[in-house]
């Protein structure tokens, strides 16, 4: 098989579930150490609610005037930098998903118009001396009107690839499709797989690779 296709694979899909299982583990690990943490108190403002967190960075919300205004932020805990994520306050904006590996942030923003949604994938190094944020959208351009963009899954490498499952629909679109995307850091995003048939959920990494489920069968391909 060339290097660099990507493949079906029956290990695959026994590490996927494998992976799912730790994943929520670890989920449950984390909420209690969140609780306790001694982390530097600017990562802790009152009021804020958990969206990630690791053991080295918080990402969390604020309420705004309204109901439905929430700020986001990712605070490193060892220092207490913090840095705002998307659109401060505004109501048609939402955060999320996010994917942590160690000072790396991987988060998706959602911006919803009128009969229209649309979502960009952006990275975050809070390690570096000026943290900026770079960002790509989630999926191809949509091809009708009144459509719809958000992302299902999520999921950064400790190297800061990325990978993601975005999901498209639309007036005149009445079966959504899911398109799986990776991008190398400094590196314009690829195209693993595009379909109805992409199980949204089900993406993972699995040693050097990102695995997902389409149909009945389990795909990867490389994520270094």
């Amino acid at each position: 098989m060339e290097a660099g296709k990507r493949r079906k694979d029956p290990a695959v899909r026994r590490g996927l579930v494998g992976a799912m299982c730790t994943t929520t583990a670890l989920l449950c690990n984390a909420c209690g150490a969140a609780a306790g943490t001694s982390a530097h108190p600017a990562c802790r403002p009152p009021g804020s609610r958990t969206l990630a967190f690791d053991g080295r960075v918080r990402v969390y919300s604020l309420p705004g005037r309204t109901p439905f205004q929430r700020s986001s932020y990712a605070c490193l805990l060892a220092s207490g930098r913090t840095v705002a994520l998307g659109a401060r306050g505004l109501p048609q904006v939402r955060v999320g998903p996010v994917a942590l590996s160690g000072a790396l942030v991987a988060y998706v923003t959602t911006t919803m118009g009128i009969d229209t949604s649309s979502a960009t994938v952006s990275e975050l190094d809070l390690s570096a001396a000026r943290p900026l944020p770079g960002s790509t959208p989630a999926a191809s351009p949509p091809r009708r009107p009144e459509s719809f963009v958000s992302v299902t899954d999520l999921q950064i490498t400790a190297r800061g690839s990325i990978a993601w499952i975005a999901r498209t629909s639309g007036i005149m679109q009445p079966v959504p499709v899911f398109e799986v995307r990776e991008q190398l850091r400094s590196r314009p995003a690829r195209l693993l797989a595009r379909g109805p048939v992409v199980r949204p959920g089900s993406l993972r990494l699995l040693r050097g690779r990102v695995g997902w489920v389409e149909g009945s069968s389990t795909v990867s391909a490389p994520l270094p």
